[in-house]
Formats: C-alpha cells, sequence, structure tokens
C-alpha cells in the first residue's frame, strides 16, 4: 500500500484574538478505517512514523505538532486545547474520512491533551489512546508558573509535584469520566521519566469509581520504559478495529 502525505496548512485569515494557532501536521492517507489524530510529547516532534503506520493499516492519521514552530507557542506552555479540536476537524474534513469514529491518540506529555480534549469534546472525540500517560494535568516543563495547557482562555488547572495519588493537587486531575468512547493505555514498568503505569492505574480506578460505560484496557509491559507504542501497536490496531 502506498501512503501519501501533504502538509496540513490552513490560512489565516482576519484571525480573531482567542482563535488557536494554524494547524501544522501531515496527513497519511490510509483506508476506511477509523481516523485518528496522533501527537506526541515535550520533544515537540510530530510522530509521522506512527502516523505511517496507522494509515499503512487502513487508518487515515493526522499526525500534529503542537508547539515550538511558526505561530504556534514557543515551547509547551499555554497550549490551547483548541488547537486540537481544530486539528481534529480537519482530519474530518478529508475526503473519505468518517469523523464519527474519530480517535486521539497522545504520548507522553500529550496524554494529557489527548484525555483533557476527549473530555471537553465528546462529540468529536470516539475513543482515546494514551501512552505513558498522566492522569493529571501539569505546568510547563520549564516554567512551574504556568500550565502546559489552557482552554477557553483559562489556564488548565495543573501540578507541580510529581504523583499520581489525585489527593495531591487534586484540581489537576484530568476528569476522564466526561470522554464518551473507549480508552486504551499502556505503560512501561520501568519507565525512568515518571511512574507511568501508576498513572495508568489511577486513570482506571477514576473511571471504574465513576461508572464509565465504555471499555477501558490497560496494558504495562514489564520491561518496558517510557516508549511503548510499537509494543502497544497490535492492541492499536484492534481497539481501531472496534470503534
Amino acid at each position: 500500500m502506498v501512503v501519501e502525505s501533504l502538509i496540513v496548512a490552513m490560512l489565516a485569515v482576519a484571525r480573531p484574538p482567542e482563535r488557536p494557532p494554524d494547524v501544522q501536521g501531515t496527513y497519511f492517507r490510509g483506508g476506511a478505517g477509523a481516523p485518528v489524530v496522533v501527537w506526541g510529547g515535550s520533544s515537540g516532534r510530530p510522530p509521522d512514523a506512527l502516523a505511517a503506520r496507522l494509515a499503512a493499516a487502513g487508518h487515515p492519521a493526522l499526525s500534529v505538532r503542537y508547539f515550538g514552530r511558526g505561530d504556534l507557542p514557543h515551547e509547551l506552555a499555554r497550549v490551547p486545547l483548541e488547537y486540537f479540536a481544530r486539528a481534529i476537524r480537519v482530519l474530518d474534513r478529508q475526503p473519505g474520512v468518517d469523523g464519527r469514529r474519530m480517535v486521539v491518540l497522545g504520548s507522553s506529555r500529550g496524554s494529557e491533551a489527548a484525555l483533557h480534549v476527549a473530555a471537553a469534546y465528546p462529540r468529536l472525540v470516539h475513543g482515546v489512546i494514551v501512552t505513558a500517560p498522566s492522569s493529571k494535568a501539569y505546568s510547563a516543563p520549564y516554567d512551574l508558573s504556568v500550565s502546559a495547557w489552557t482552554y477557553r482562555g483559562r489556564e488548565v488547572p495543573y501540578a507541580r509535584l510529581d504523583g499520581a495519588d489525585p489527593a495531591t493537587e487534586p484540581r489537576s486531575v484530568i476528569p476522564v469520566e466526561r470522554i464518551r468512547g473507549p480508552v486504551l493505555l499502556g505503560a512501561g514498568a520501568n519507565d525512568a521519566f515518571y511512574d507511568s503505569a501508576a498513572y495508568a492505574a489511577a486513570i482506571v480506578r477514576r473511571l471504574r469509581r465513576r461508572r464509565f460505560g465504555f471499555r477501558v484496557r490497560s496494558v504495562v509491559f514489564p520491561h518496558a520504559g517510557h516508549s511503548v507504542a510499537d509494543r502497544l501497536m497490535p492492541d492499536i490496531l484492534r481497539f481501531l478495529d472496534q470503534i
């Protein structure tokens, strides 16, 4: 199968002050499978290779960058969640894409945005995949005084201290129970960056306690570290086939 790609560039015309930046990313044409908007973590690099693999398996995929270039935020600080919603709409408008099966996939710090966006836009997002997840939103990596994310012009409540305990900085806990679709989590038990397996467990506990009405699957790889997307790929493809 030949995977075609094109740069998604939306022209800026009289942008209102609160309008999110233009979407920057690469669209990989797939087949008739569930479409996926994919983004990465604090490195700022869009996960093009992952998107290409999804497209090769039949899933249209849009790999997006959300800071560090053009009119995007210079750093992972105050990134508007509306930007990701706009990226979802960009993918939905591509020929042959079925937005009723739309999935978001976020890794590492990007998992915070994926979970928040799915919770904030349940009509746009119908499934969520996160790798090396966090159950909380955190501050900007290099400035503990600001949130990494904003929503409707306000900073998303964030944590400063690492730890999955919801009793610590409870306002930062992501309201995952508002998601309206199945959830797949992947983590490594030997994650050297943070205890992503503990965060995954915290997400599952919260969903169960809130009587979440959709499928939830958490996969923890006992000998893996922070990057688990390759190991999780069989589970990802099965998950997408069921959307």
